[in-house]
Order: C-alpha cells, then structure tokens, then sequence
C-alpha cells in the first residue's frame, strides 16, 4: 500500500498504547537508495522516528514507545540526509534530455518497505494553478540532487484515436 506526502504530514505519531507523541513534520531520505531513513517531528529536524521503531504506518505512525522518538544526530542515514540538504516535496523535476516537468507536489511511499514509488509532478501558475499534472514511476528517476529530480526522457506516444461508435442494435 502506498502513503502519499500529503496524507502522511501532520499525522499523528502515537505509541501501541495509544499515547501521542507527535505529529510528522517532514520526510527525510537516502536519495541514493530512495529509502524513507526517518520521519521528522518539526522543523528544525533536531527529533526523527526511524522506520526500524515503526509497528505500523496507517492514519497515524505507530510506535513502541517515546523512547521511538530520537536526535537527528543519533541515526547517521538521517544526518546524511541533512547534511546534503536533498527534499524531494517541491524538487523541480527534468528529463534527461533537459525538458522542465515541473515541480514534485505529492509522492508516495510504499507503507511497508519505506521505499519511494512515485511521484506526482506538475507546473504551476503563481504556484496556485496547477497544470500538465503527471505521475512519474520511481523507478523512471535517474538521479536526485539539491538543485532536481532528473528522470528518464517520456515516451513518445501516439493520441489515442477515438473508436468508432458501435452499432446501436435495434428492438
């Protein structure tokens, strides 16, 4: 099952026994690999929960207990992620041949491996409008850096021609 960014920020985090801890703030990174190495819990991203502390990714993220939530600086995938300051949620998006896409608005994650599956990339008008929506495999990502997401160039396809109507059987 996949979880889209815009479903899993501000989401609770609470522990099995339904104690909340937190609220997601942010989605952090292995840009290499693609994997989710830790969910922040605000802005500073001083506070992470690591998927390994994770029981299970619903509505809400629940956790073993508050001991789940730990210092950015303790996890060192987490501390790679910040220190190459890479964010997919708002990354401008090209091919490899250099055409602008647009801009990441969404992507999803799958829920259980914690790995990167799409990603919902779009123009904007005044970043209020937004238009030639188009959603992109992860496995069609090339490379992500600070700057963008470069991706493999689309196909060329054909429109797809109307069929002709049926004949309308009569009674």
């Amino acid at each position: 099952m996949e979880k889209y960014y815009s479903q899993t920020v501000g989401s609770a985090i609470i522990t099995e026994s339904g104690h909340q801890l937190a609220r997601i703030y942010d989605v952090a990174f292995n840009t290499d690999t693609g994997k989710v190495v830790g969910f922040f819990t605000d802005h500073t991203g001083k506070n992470v929960v690591a998927p390994l502390d994770i029981i299970q990714w619903g509505a809400a993220l629940i956790v073993r207990d508050d001991e789940s939530i730990s210092e950015s600086n303790e996890i060192h995938q987490v501390m790679e992620s910040l220190k190459r300051g890479i964010r997919i949620f708002k990354n401008r998006v090209v091919t490899k041949n250099g055409e602008d896409l647009g801009r990441v608005i969404d992507f999803a994650v799958n829920n259980k491996f914690f790995t990167l599956t799409k990603l919902l990339v779009a123009k904007s008008f005044l970043g209020l409008v937004y238009y030639k929506k188009r959603l992109i495999p992860a496995t069609d990502i090339i490379e992500i850096t600070k700057d963008k997401i470069i991706v493999k160039n689309p196909l060329k396809t054909e429109p797809i021609k109307a069929a002709a109507p049926a004949a309308a059987t009569g009674a």
